[in-house]
């Protein structure tokens, strides 16, 4: 359940969004893409554009004639089943039951980078920390325990200024995280990939892309 200080956050930017698009459709909303963890990968972009292709759930894009307004964000890591997609629990820490041998520690360079927002030639967040993003639960995962206490709001971090994400824009984030010679970010299971995942809640204003947007 959302803090009360973030219902108020959600609230207020909802009644401004009623202002500024009056006619437009404005829906509670989500978006969030996956992306495979490599070993000689140091930077991950995600454009969340529908054109890349329709993504199955629980990815979620956004649609070339449309706006979404970031409210929180969330980074997770996560090993996902092949042939069970959609089964994974997003991790906010790299837990030691979901994720085996020496790439448990190696992990932890996903919260040691920073991530970037971009639209068109525009720098709209620079270098935050992705440290900002680890939550470890009080319960945790365990052979006697069968889940974690994480939810997802235990990972969404309220952003400090709202982002406004133009689908008709080339809109771009950039995870950057560091590496080293041997790091091992591979599940090492087969048929099951360790991957990374950008989440941002917030509210999509259906038809109002490339309008004007008062700050």
């Amino acid at each position: 359940m959302l803090e009360t200080s973030k219902v108020g956050r959600y609230r207020q930017v909802f009644e401004r969004l009623q202002r500024d698009y009056k006619g437009h459709v404005i829906a509670q909303s989500f978006l969030r893409q996956d992306q495979v963890l490599a070993n000689n990968q140091s930077n991950y972009l995600f454009r969340f554009l529908a054109e890349q292709g329709i993504p199955s759930l629980p990815q979620q894009y956004l649609s070339r004639t449309d706006k979404f307004v970031v409210v929180c964000a969330g980074l997770y890591i996560f090993a996902d089943d092949d042939a069970k997609p959609g089964t994974a629990v997003l991790q906010t820490f790299p837990n030691g039951t979901v994720f085996a041998g020496g790439t448990v520690k190696d992990l932890e360079v996903i919260y040691q980078g920073l991530l970037k927002y971009q639209t068109d030639n525009v720098v709209m967040m620079d270098s935050l920390a992705t440290q900002k993003f680890r939550h470890v639960p009080e319960t945790q995962q365990s052979g006697t325990i069968p889940n974690s206490s994480y939810g997802l709001d235990y990972g969404l971090v309220e952003l400090p200024n709202r982002l406004v994400i133009d689908g008709a824009s080339k809109n771009e984030f950039n995870l950057e995280i560091p590496t080293f010679t041997g790091i091992d970010l591979d599940n090492g299971t087969e048929g099951v990939t360790n991957k990374v995942a950008l989440f941002l809640d917030g509210f999509l204003v259906e038809g109002a892309a490339k309008g004007s947007y008062r700050r």
